[in-house]
């Protein structure tokens, strides 16, 4: 019997995973207390959505310097990018890469 591919799931490791719901102040405390944590997903509306701490410090800081006190009152959802995609954990490492690559970003 031929071993299987290796898929996305393989790869997949324990993460935090918040409601769409959470305040913005609630997540740059997560990140200022394990400086170790690169990212957290925000679950909306039934969809798991990555949310890295270099997304989080470009929302939070503006382009002029009045970020943190417009983004207080954001959600995680607010956060979130909107040009996000999502692959299946059972796709093969290879059709996975093949995707990432064909994405015009």
């Amino acid at each position: 019997m031929k071993p299987s591919a290796p898929t996305l799931g393989d790869l997949g490791f324990e993460a935090v995973v918040l409601s769409g719901n959470t305040p913005s102040g609630e997540i740059e405390a997560l990140f200022r207390e394990d400086r170790g944590l690169r990212a957290v997903v925000v679950e909306v509306r039934g969809n798991l959505i990555l949310l890295t701490r270099d997304q989080l410090d470009h929302q939070m800081t503006g382009r002029l310097g009045y970020g943190r006190a417009l983004s207080a009152r954001m959600t995680a959802e607010a956060l979130v990018p909107c040009t996000t995609f999502s692959l299946p954990p059972s796709l093969d490492l290879r059709a996975a890469a093949a995707a990432l690559l064909d994405r015009p970003e």
